[in-house]
């Protein structure tokens, strides 16, 4: 169920869907407030086969009103999409057991109540098989704070933590120490900010400490004006992710001595020690790096690398393409003098 496109009149008929929400497996809804709230109802009512519930307020049409969604009677409810509107959501133990995918998104018009830090640690704890999380995390802790015992999410591979402008207060290090993440595989930590933020990269080494998980793909980013960290501490969290294959990282003062780290010696005089030996892309933007790094870097990876290699770094003062070419496939480097 998808109201794009329709004209405002189907508003009126609205109730010949209620009367098939015993029959819905997918419902997503994009309208009015007004329109959106009715189909709601069934998810509290009658709703037994649905299995993916994707909710969304259309563009200029949010007047201010927090929307209720009380998931109680989708007993197999297994993804939920909320972006766009303050929705107030809450799921009974059975639809949140089931949960594999969860997408908590945001719109400047307000805040959601999922999207306070404590109410997203409560979701992960609740939520006990999922999978697959992408939160943005709007507001700060609360005023006393809600105290939230470690989360431990046995079964999440993957989860996004996106923290926009809006939230200038919130502090990020608190959330990722109360995580234990033992089967997570892919992790991305997005910040942006109007003022500096550092990564919290001692934090994000804890959490794979703590957790023992094996990641596969990591993103790291910031959107925030510059700001010098220890690199030392990137490196740290590198030596703990043997079989990564996806490294992204984004305004964290990349410099040769840090892409030292992921170059295998020319000629080692022991079996081969560098970081990220399985890594097949490298995505490095708004660094600082030299062009001579960079291709040793690729050359020296190539003679190791046992999977194929595609890194693309985004430098600074440079403008050109370098294209170079192996036996088994193209790897490509891309310096440009801004990102965009």
């Amino acid at each position: 169920m998808h109201h794009d496109h329709i004209p405002p009149i189907a508003a009126q008929n609205v109730h010949i869907l209620l009367v098939e929400s015993h029959r819905w497996k997918t419902a997503a809804i994009h309208d009015s407030p007004k329109v959106v709230k009715q189909p709601l109802t069934p998810l509290q009512v009658h709703a037994p086969p649905l299995e993916v519930l994707d909710l969304s307020i259309s563009n200029g049409s949010f007047d201010g009103e927090v929307i209720d969604v009380a998931i109680q009677a989708a007993p197999i409810l297994r993804s939920v999409h909320i972006y766009e509107c303050c929705f107030k959501l809450s799921l009974s133990p059975s639809p949140a057991e089931n949960i594999r995918g969860l997408e908590l998104g945001y719109s400047s018009n307000g805040c959601a109540n999922f999207a306070l830090p404590d109410s997203c640690l409560a979701l992960l704890a609740n939520c006990t098989s999922l999978e697959r999380a992408s939160i943005t995390i709007l507001g700060e802790w609360s005023d006393p704070p809600v105290s939230t015992s470690g989360v431990v999410a046995q079964c999440l591979q993957r989860l996004d933590v996106i923290i926009p402008s809006i939230s200038y207060n919130f502090v990020i290090a608190p959330f990722l120490d109360k995580l234990t993440l033992p089967a997570l595989r892919r992790l991305k930590l997005e910040i942006e900010a109007e003022e500096s933020v550092e990564m919290p990269f001692l934090e994000i080494q804890g959490l794979l400490s703590r957790s023992g998980a094996s990641l596969t793909s990591l993103e790291l980013c910031r959107r925030c004006p510059p700001i010098i960290q220890p690199i030392s501490q990137l490196l740290e969290i590198l030596e703990l992710t043997p079989q990564l294959e996806h490294l992204t990282l984004v305004d964290l003062n990349i410099t040769d001595t840090s892409i030292s780290a992921l170059t295998p010696e020319a000629y080692p005089s022991s079996p081969s020690s560098f970081l990220c030996q399985r890594l097949r892309t490298l995505l490095l933007v708004r660094s600082d790096l030299s062009a001579n790094a960079v291709i040793s870097m690729i050359t020296a990876r190539q003679r190791h690398a046992t999977e194929p290699f595609a890194p693309s770094a985004y430098l600074g003062a440079i403008a050109e393409i370098l294209v170079m070419m192996t036996s088994k496939h193209f790897v490509s480097v891309i310096w440009r003098s801004q990102w965009g």
